[in-house]
């Protein structure tokens, strides 16, 4: 599903990926404008597939043709949440990721044991990065769902959701309240927000 030969460079883990908090490299390039970043998230190695210049056209520049990826991007809101499900009880457990992006919570919840982890995201570029991500590290339990948490109605992207975490959303009014509804269905619907 990735652009290019990105299969290929799924095939073995890099050597880089098992060492250090955090490792980021040129030669660790996923087609020509991705790259593998490893995360260390409470002692869990958990690789991301991440924008490669998130400034050039392909970045998060508003006015580029491809800007639906700047959730293609780590940003450190996402580290944050991902350490904090890291101090729940995920086993056995269905948690959603809302503006998943790089899809680091999803990957990390996979990591520590969620029994259904469900990324959504209005990209479905950048889900398509997450599903890779997922199937490099053998996280079969990651699926992914495209969400537009700015829909007029007030919904639940999944039902029986247990946890659901959202990172690094709110820079206008307009997304707040957006993401404020969906946190408040997921809430109705008995998840842990």
């Amino acid at each position: 599903k990735l652009p290019g030969s990105a299969a290929l460079a799924l095939e073995a883990p890099p050597d880089w990926a098992r060492s250090g908090r955090e490792t980021t490299t040129a030669d660790a390039t996923v087609a020509d404008d991705f790259r593998v970043r490893t995360i260390d998230v409470a002692g869990t190695t958990v690789s991301i597939f991440e924008v490669a210049d998130p400034t050039s056209d392909d970045g998060c520049d508003t006015d580029s043709p491809r800007s639906a990826m700047c959730g293609g991007v780590l940003w450190p809101g996402s580290r944050a949440a991902a350490e904090a499900l890291a101090e729940m009880s995920l086993a056995g457990r269905c948690v959603v990721e809302i503006g998943a992006g790089t899809g680091l919570c999803s990957l990390a919840a996979a990591s520590m044991g969620a029994a259904e982890v469900v990324a959504t995201d209005a990209s479905p570029g950048v889900l398509e990065l997450i599903e890779a991500a997922a199937a490099a590290q053998d996280l079969g339990v990651v699926r992914t769902q495209v969400f537009d948490f700015l829909g007029d109605v007030a919904e639940s992207p999944v039902r029986g959701v247990d946890v659901a975490v959202a990172a690094d959303l709110l820079y206008t009014e307009e997304i707040t309240r957006a993401v404020a509804r969906t946190c408040a269905a997921l809430k109705i619907g008995g998840a842990t927000v």
